[in-house]
């Protein structure tokens, strides 16, 4: 992952050592001391309020990358979900 910091750009290899797709899983494991996580503020606000998460690289800020789509199913991938894309390309663009 990429960060900045005071206008440099740091990369950090971050080695999961529990992969999870799910939003509330990875930093409920960070929280049971599992693994760490990279996760924004206002995913686990509780958390980061109790104390059972931490900030690590403060003043830290992910670096600014361009969004992407990843269509599991390739070009089969549903009409709705191709338009919502270009849809969001357009305004981004």
């Amino acid at each position: 992952m990429q960060f900045e910091k005071t206008g440099q750009t740091v990369s950090v290899k971050l080695a999961p050592q529990l992969p999870a797709n799910h939003k509330p899983g990875a930093p409920a494991a960070a929280a049971g001391g599992l693994s760490t996580t990279p996760t924004l503020s206002w995913a686990c606000p509780l958390e980061l309020d109790s104390g059972a998460l931490g900030r690590l690289l403060r003043g830290s800020q992910m670096a600014q990358l361009p969004p992407h789509a990843y269509f599991p199913m390739g070009r089969a991938a549903r009409l709705p979900a191709r338009a919502l894309v270009d849809f969001l390309a357009a305004g981004l663009g």
